[in-house]
């Protein structure tokens, strides 16, 4: 089991891009929502620093890297998990699709980078929730409060 942690803090003079552009570290990533105040654009989801990247163009050990059972229940859109993108051209495993075409970029079809710190932020409430769990994939546990107070202070 996995353990989680979760603070959450009033978000009413705060933003997501505000936020975003406080944190530290290159791979940073923000899933911004557009219909606020609605269920389905209700959440904003910020991170940086992924602890584990992973580039492949199989989809063979993705289920490995899945997020097992949480200690705690949160409800709440990705508490944690991959971010990244399934290339197009990953289809060819399972269908047809027509011939190859050239990759000048040299990218792989998946490249997802996981990340144990996460802000999901709620525009409903104007609350946000600042999510620390252990890292799953190396099995490293991690100081929650510690990480919880960083991600405050950030």
């Amino acid at each position: 089991m996995v353990r989680m942690n979760y603070r959450v803090i009033e978000g009413d003079t705060l933003t997501p891009i505000s936020i975003f552009l406080k944190l530290k570290g290159k791979k940073k990533f923000l899933l911004e929502s557009s219909l606020k105040h609605e269920d389905s654009g209700r959440y904003s989801i910020i991170g940086a620093e992924p602890f584990y990247e992973m580039k492949t163009e199989s989809f063979d050990h993705l289920e490995q890297l899945l997020l097992p059972n949480l200690e705690v229940s949160l409800d709440i859109p990705f508490p944690a998990g991959g971010v990244g993108y399934v290339a197009y051209d990953a289809v060819r495993q399972f269908e047809s699709i027509g011939h190859t075409l050239p990759d000048p970029l040299d990218m792989p079809d998946i490249h997802l980078m996981f990340y144990e710190k996460v802000i999901v932020y709620d525009h409903l409430f104007q609350k946000i929730y600042l999510v620390a769990m252990d890292r799953w994939i190396t099995n490293e546990q991690i100081d929650l409060t510690t990480s919880l107070d960083e991600m405050e202070h950030q």
